[in-house]
């Protein structure tokens, strides 16, 4: 489960809600906007803002957690669990603020987005 919050998104597993697995705060002051899944990889997503950014996120890359982390107790894991990626695996700029964005099932390699009036098919 993911959550915007203005510029940022934080993952959640919904067996323990009250402890962020990841946050992804990489969209500027002019907020995040829309959320996709890879409708084929449970690692990726793709994040989209008012900053005119589309970015494609590894989450994979993040989640490797250490086996000291599991091991401590429930105070300590909620401090230390949580992740921040700072850098994306793709980045787009589309000069205008994006408002929309689709990972299509069929055609798993191609992200659709909003872009002020045009629609853009990015190929990832």
């Amino acid at each position: 489960m993911a959550a915007m919050d203005g510029r940022r998104v934080v993952l959640l597993d919904t067996r323990r809600p009250s402890v962020p697995l990841l946050e992804l705060p990489a969209h500027r002051a002019s907020g995040l906007n829309a959320i996709a899944w890879a409708p084929h990889s449970r690692d990726h997503l793709v994040t989209v803002g008012e900053d005119g950014f589309a970015f494609v996120w590894d989450t994979a890359c993040a989640t490797s957690a250490s086996s000291a982390a599991a091991n401590a107790t429930a105070v300590s894991v909620a401090a230390s669990a949580t992740r921040v990626m700072t850098d994306a695996m793709l980045t787009y700029d589309a000069k205008e603020g994006i408002s929309n964005v689709s990972w299509t099932g069929g055609m798993q390699e191609w992200i659709g987005i909003v872009a002020g009036e045009s629609v853009l098919a990015l190929h990832v």
